[in-house]
């Protein structure tokens, strides 16, 4: 296990925060909407605290798009967790987009017009309704999997869980984090396409 130390001083964006929140009290309503089984995500889902901050300056080695905390599941299923934007660390339009032999040029516009609120929404949709939701699936103490799964490619029934006091990042091991992200990313992508949740 690494430790690094980290620090920052940052504004909180109040409008922005706001509108995330508003994000946040419509989660009854968007996480069903996740390509995920609805038995696969928690009993109750406890709305987490959702801040937009522009930084000033992040003393760390990097600066991420976002973060969702505590990074310990078995806390995040039971206690909650938080969001946190980092506002001022995505895309810019400094440079336009554009590429005339796959879009037109009043495509490209649009693009380059919405595409930096797109981005922010799909960071919301990952750090949020990604990292956020869901839960794990243990075996219980009559050693049964709490349910069984179809196979999208075969059909076949089959069960899988974890077993006590197992997690995915005791699971996978070095590409946990990276498959954790995976899957935060297709929900915040998912969720961006469905125009009507927003």
């Amino acid at each position: 296990m690494r430790a690094i130390w980290e620090g920052w001083v940052a504004i909180v964006d109040k409008k922005r925060s706001e509108t995330f929140h508003n994000l946040v009290n419509m989660s009854d309503k968007i996480i069903p909407e996740l390509p995920f089984e609805q038995a696969l995500q928690k009993e109750s889902f406890i709305a987490p605290d959702f801040t937009s901050l522009d930084v000033m300056t992040f003393a760390a080695e990097s600066l991420p798009k976002g973060i969702n905390i505590p990074n310990y599941n078995e806390i995040r299923e039971k206690e909650g967790f938080k969001n946190v934007i980092f506002e001022s660390n995505t895309p810019t339009n400094r440079s336009k987009w554009h590429t005339d032999e796959y879009i037109s040029v009043a495509e490209s516009d649009y693009i380059n017009e919405h595409r930096q609120d797109a981005y922010k929404v799909q960071v919301g949709g990952h750090e949020l309704f990604g990292h956020g939701s869901g839960k794990l699936m243990v075996r219980g103490a009559d050693g049964k999997c709490p349910m069984s799964f179809v196979d999208p490619i075969n059909g076949e029934k089959f069960e899988s869980c974890y077993e006590a006091g197992e997690t995915y990042n005791s699971k996978f091991g070095q590409i946990s984090s990276s498959y954790e992200e995976c899957r935060a990313d297709l929900s915040g992508l998912h969720l961006q396409s469905l125009q009507s949740m927003y």
